[in-house]
């Protein structure tokens, strides 16, 4: 992986890992890219562009870190009006990076702390868990436990597109790769770089993203006390990195999760994203509900998964796992058992019998209703509006 800046216009420029790479104070997250096969042998000297055809994948990292719980005890369909709260939204999420993890009774910077609820082998808790966790602690994020040692996630910048008629790439500008089914996306996310431990997108590593756009490290400015809503992707044709209808090189900024070139794109809008997050079966034993497009193989180390509870319809609060950008960003007003954010409005419909894998962000039919907080459900096959996203775990 190779350390890189992407400056006006989406140009890409090679930097010194130990200069001026980033700054997620002045929301400059860390971008590095994977060359492709025929450019591995090429040298670039810092500060000389790398040209998009030698480009296979682009990864913008996201540190470790910890963040104080909130609402932790929403979820629940409180907002029939299904309203949108400007207060909620422009609350910026508080978090502080750092390479230790909460424990139970500790203290950072003199406010209390708990452990984050996980199983004694590092996989995810039960969901609905919380342990001694509760609204105005300070926890450290799931997502950067599951991973022995890691002190962050490289995270796709974009939905994933094809290099040939199996290979995967990430780059802009190109039709993302739907139609697959979730066993597939699973498979192919997890051979794309093995020894980087790649794998499919979680739901806990969704939500990673999803508080950190929503701080003032991402779309949330300090000073005004406002936060602003990505972006949609409103590509009829799954185009990535694009608004409605701008490329990437041009004016889609504000489909970034920064707001600048160094954030993610394609979490609003675009295709659906499917998520290695999926639910126990009726007996609530660890046989995944409707694991039969894998193998048992396939799921023999659940850190590449999250898990959730059955449940025969839509109901999440308490099932959710802190961390997931799901329960904790209620209140929903309801429709039946479909239910809509107060955060940005995005839907809101959680796994269930019929439906049991999660897809995040919606697609571009959605309109105002998809963005980083959309959370629904899918079933086992592909569909034309579904893509997905791959992350890795060094």
């Amino acid at each position: 992986m190779i350390p890189v800046k992407i400056g006006d216009k989406g140009v890409v420029t090679k930097v010194d890992s130990n200069g001026d790479w980033y700054n997620y104070c002045e929301k400059n997250w860390a971008n590095a890219v994977i060359l492709t096969e025929e450019a591995q042998n090429k040298e670039y000297a810092d500060g000389t562009e790398i040209p998009d055809v030698d480009i296979e994948s682009y990864f913008v990292w996201i540190p470790k870190y910890s963040y104080k719980l909130f609402d932790e005890q929403l979820g629940k369909y409180e907002n029939a009006s299904g309203t949108l709260d400007s207060e909620k939204q422009n609350r910026a999420i508080e978090i502080k990076f750092g390479l230790d993890n909460t424990k139970d009774n500790g203290k950072i910077d003199g406010e209390p702390t708990c452990k984050t609820p996980m199983l004694e082998n590092k996989v995810q808790g039960k969901s609905g868990d919380s342990g001694q966790c509760q609204e105005g602690y300070w926890m450290t994020h799931p997502a950067f436990l599951a991973f022995e040692g890691t002190t962050g996630l490289w995270v796709g910048k974009f939905e994933t597109s094809k290099k040939n008629t199996s290979d995967i790439q990430i780059k802009p500008n190109v039709s993302s790769w739907r139609s697959i089914t979730i066993g597939e996306s699973f498979k192919k996310s997890k051979e794309y770089k093995q020894d980087l431990q790649s794998h499919l997108i979680k739901n806990t590593e969704w939500g990673a993203v999803a508080y950190l756009t929503q701080s003032i490290y991402g779309r949330c400015d300090k000073e005004k006390n406002t936060c602003a809503k990505v972006s949609v992707n409103g590509s009829n044709a799954f185009i990535t990195g694009r608004t409605n209808t701008t490329s990437y090189f041009n004016d889609s900024l504000e489909a970034s999760t920064t707001g600048n070139y160094s954030g993610i794109y394609d979490m609003s809008g675009g295709a659906s994203e499917l998520m290695a997050s999926i639910m126990l079966d009726t007996n609530g034993t660890t046989e995944v509900y409707g694991s039969s497009i894998l193998k048992d193989e396939d799921l023999n180390d659940p850190k590449y998964y999250d898990v959730y509870s059955y449940n025969a319809d839509h109901t999440h609060w308490e099932r959710r796992i802190l961390g997931d950008a799901t329960g904790e960003v209620g209140p929903f007003g309801s429709s039946g058992l479909n239910g809509v954010s107060s955060m940005w409005g995005g839907w809101a419909n959680f796994v269930y019998s019929d439906k049991p894998w999660a897809s995040r962000g919606g697609d571009y039919s959605d309109g105002e209703l998809a963005g980083v907080f959309f959370f629904a459900c899918g079933s086992l096959t592909g569909s034309k509006y579904r893509g997905f996203r791959v992350v890795l775990a060094p």
